[in-house]
């Protein structure tokens, strides 16, 4: 068995928009680009070339057992999760249905971890979520919360004053594309996440920080 003092070496890049792990491919699109179908032990990842470098630095201090991923599309994100961290549970939480290709991945031989998604779940529906917690990590003890659902400032918002609490200390907590509002181009042109910026929240969570500098 190979031995990687960085999880993130596992990767094996075949071009800038393609890499694997092992059996599975992961094939990366970004906004406007041309869409491609998930298949079996090949995931489309919403993601561009320079997410490995920028997770890698993030999660560096961290070997992750147990992570709560908000948003999951096709399910790529689970499954790279499984493969780089080898951790010992994976929740995942959208309103969408389960994709056939996360299935057939969870429920087969590659996985290394309990990989639970749960469907049809919003992520500002805090009774159920709090359920879904409180049934997996009883104490608290989520080394990584990943946000990537809808990017939309009130969800997001709900699921961390939701979730925030079953974080251990020193683990970390994701929001991804949380400067959407302020990106030039297409996200100019476009309303694709209507309402509040969500750089709202992070500017509330860094005046939190000031405020009590232990919590965050």
């Amino acid at each position: 068995m190979d031995n990687y003092n960085d999880p993130w070496d596992k990767i094996r890049w075949h071009n800038e928009e393609r890499f694997s792990i092992d059996e599975v491919e992961f094939h990366l699109v970004s906004w406007g680009s041309q869409k491609k179908k998930t298949t079996e032990n090949s995931f489309v990842l919403v993601k561009d070339p320079s997410f490995a470098k920028s997770m890698a630095r993030i999660c560096a201090p961290l070997t992750p057992k147990n992570i709560i991923e908000f948003g999951l599309y096709h399910g790529a994100s689970l499954v790279l999760l499984d493969k780089i961290f080898t951790p010992d549970s994976i929740i995942g939480i959208d309103e969408r249905q389960e994709h056939p290709a996360l299935s057939q991945y969870r429920k087969g031989s590659s996985a290394h971890s309990v990989i639970e998604p749960y469907c049809g779940v919003k992520q500002e529906h805090t009774d159920k979520v709090i359920q879904i917690l409180e049934s997996h990590f009883p104490t608290k003890n989520v080394d990584l919360i990943i946000d990537d659902y809808n990017h939309l400032y009130e969800p997001t918002k709900a699921a961390f004053l939701t979730s925030f609490p079953y974080l251990e200390s020193g683990g970390i907590y994701i929001i991804e594309d949380w400067g959407w509002a302020h990106w030039p181009g297409e996200f100019q042109k476009k309303e694709l996440f209507p309402g509040t910026p969500l750089s709202k929240l992070v500017f509330e969570l860094l005046i939190l920080q000031i405020v009590i500098p232990n919590v965050i």
